[in-house]
């Protein structure tokens, strides 16, 4: 019952995030060096320098996530995964409203990039049900490179 539940609700906020996530038109037309040739998903997670127990386990999850899920995508630029600290990157604090800690998805191509905070769920899953959290984590990330890829022919 548990289990069932525990899907139900993975599936809602999946769902939930990948449809309503922060849409905002970008410029992409200046010319700057770090332009993009083509579409990517960044995985940012911010926090702060000191972090508590339920940070350390975000930390732990998102990176084996990368490295156990999306090694082939991450060494093909496809896939980007950010842990920085806040103070060191104040423009994506400002950017994702972060003040304390934060975790987002973005999907980023040419004409707009889309956003799923997934911070709530993942403070929530992190030490009580870390694989929950993993299986959000790559649900919401296959979501994001399934839509760049059919809207960009990749």
């Amino acid at each position: 019952m548990f289990k069932r539940k525990t899907t139900y609700i993975l599936t809602f906020i999946i769902l939930l995030s990948a449809c309503c996530g922060n849409h905002s038109e970008i410029d992409k037309t200046s010319g700057s060096s770090g332009d993009k040739t083509r579409p990517q998903i960044t995985l940012y997670y911010l926090h702060q320098k000191r972090q508590c127990k339920t940070c350390k386990a975000i930390t732990l999850v998102t990176e084996k996530v990368i490295k156990d899920f999306f090694s082939n995508e991450l060494r093909q630029g496809l896939v980007i995964y950010e842990n920085q600290f806040l103070n060191d990157v104040p423009s994506l604090a400002e950017k994702y409203k972060c003040v304390f800690a934060g975790i987002y998805i973005v999907a980023d191509n040419d004409k707009f990039e889309t956003i799923s905070d997934l911070t709530k769920p993942s403070f929530y899953l992190a030490t009580s049900n870390p694989d929950s959290l993993e299986k959000l984590l790559v649900q919401t990330i296959r979501i994001k490179l399934d839509s760049i890829k059919k809207n960009n022919s990749l």
